[in-house]
């Protein structure tokens, strides 16, 4: 009887490592699939506001100075060339944004970006997982500029371009997913050179 006493512990300590270490695939999986649907959430509000202001900026431009009008030519005053100036360097920020975008995925190709974003993100992701999450921010961005374009269309009674819009988003989430595509075909090539060096 005492036997068991000292021997039941031992076994439930041994028992749930081995249970946890069978349902660690399945929940690191869980996590990443959780991980890559909020970026791509964070990328459609991002894509969203930012293409909502673009669309804004431009439209203010339009109303208050002109559809053609130049920001360097003759204004009122320096006040009115100076707000001109700052709201069309606003209705810009969709460019910052996939600028700043393409240099994000462009640092994920590389083991020193690898290493940044490893060390940005915290944890221990695997190259792919990073470059995966980008191309999810990338597509969410997608998403979301479509729909704040359609929305704003469609909400100001203007006749939406609805194929145009459909396949400039087909055309985006295309290029996104065959960056995966390219990535994982690289690796594979990767892996293969390895092994024959071996």
């Amino acid at each position: 009887m005492t036997q068991n006493k000292i021997l039941h512990p031992a076994i439930i300590e041994m028992e749930e490592p081995l249970l946890e270490a069978a349902d660690a695939p399945q929940k690191a999986n869980e996590n990443c699939e959780n991980k890559n649907s909020q970026v791509r959430l964070h990328g459609a509000v991002i894509g969203f506001l930012t293409q909502l202001i673009n669309i804004s900026g431009t439209a203010i431009i339009a109303f208050r100075w002109g559809q053609n009008a130049n920001v360097f030519s003759e204004h009122d005053c320096i006040w009115d060339q100076l707000l001109h100036f700052f709201v069309y360097m606003v209705s810009q920020v969709d460019l910052c944004l996939y600028f700043f975008m393409w240099v994000g995925l462009t640092a994920a190709l590389t083991d020193r970006g690898i290493e940044c974003w490893q060390h940005l993100l915290g944890g221990s992701h695997s190259s792919r997982s990073i470059f995966v999450m980008a191309v999810q921010f990338y597509a969410g961005v997608v998403i979301g500029s479509f729909l704040s374009w359609f929305s704003l269309d469609f909400a100001l009674g203007l006749p939406a371009p609805v194929y145009p819009m459909v396949s400039v988003l087909f055309f985006g989430l295309l290029i996104s997913y065959s960056m995966v595509w390219c990535f994982d075909m690289e690796e594979k090539v990767d892996e293969e050179e390895e092994d024959a060096h071996v």
